[in-house]
């Protein structure tokens, strides 16, 4: 069938239109079929709606078309944070870049609904309407974050991180953070050693100096950078 097809395409030159291999008629619908594809491509978020999970994305590199250059249309998509629909991980995205990576199929079902098993409702392929928004480090040739941000033998939460909800607010208590309570405690004991050894000395052990923390205490958190509800 591939022969046939090739001998059509090449023979008599007289013949109306242009004389085209089968090679290079594929190599063109091949090039025709990518320059359709909407990605992947970086994008910069300039907004995000938490309620819908919808960010508008303007992409950052134009298109390029029968060797024209053309500017990439401002879209809104979802975006694909890490986790469930019971538990996430999600930083703070406006001002940052996300990849743009589209479906294979026509996804406006599952966009809408989240349901498994929605038909599609058009035969389109990796469109602009089927894109997903995931974020994405900093450009490859921009300036690195703190170097204090990566360790060798260990993985690194860099930054500020709330856990529990936007809402929270109370910072985490660290080793070594001050607890009133325990002073008070051994303020206490130490009056209740006096009285004890007023009628037997040493009976009390361990004595007050002993006491570096109580089983419920308030203590005076430091943490900067984690926040916890």
């Amino acid at each position: 069938m591939i022969e046939d097809l090739d001998t059509m395409l090449s023979e008599d030159e007289d013949a109306d239109g242009i004389e085209v291999s089968l090679t290079e008629l594929l190599e063109s619908v091949i090039a025709v079929a990518l320059q359709s594809m909407a990605g992947p491509v970086v994008g910069m978020v300039e907004s995000y709606d938490a309620a819908t999970n919808r960010a508008d994305v303007q992409p950052s590199v134009p298109l390029l078309v029968d060797g024209e250059i053309l500017p990439a249309p401002k879209i809104k998509v979802p975006v694909a944070w890490y986790g469930t629909s019971a538990n996430s991980y999600k930083v703070p995205i406006v001002g940052k870049a996300v990849q743009l990576a589209p479906e294979g199929h026509d996804h406006t079902g599952w966009f809408t609904s989240g349901a498994a098993g929605v038909p599609p409702t058009s035969e389109r392929r990796f469109s602009l309407s089927d894109l997903v928004a995931y974020p994405l480090a900093p450009s490859p040739m921009a300036a690195p974050p703190d170097p204090t941000s990566y360790s060798a033998a260990a993985a690194v939460l860099f930054g500020t991180h709330l856990v529990g909800s936007s809402a929270a607010s109370k910072a985490v208590g660290l080793h070594g953070d001050n607890c009133p309570a325990a002073a008070l405690m051994a303020t206490w004991m130490g009056q209740v050693e006096s009285a004890i050894n007023s009628i037997a000395f040493g009976s009390v052990f361990p004595l007050s100096p002993s006491f570096t923390s109580v089983g419920i205490a308030t203590v005076t958190a430091t943490a900067l950078k984690l926040k916890a509800e």
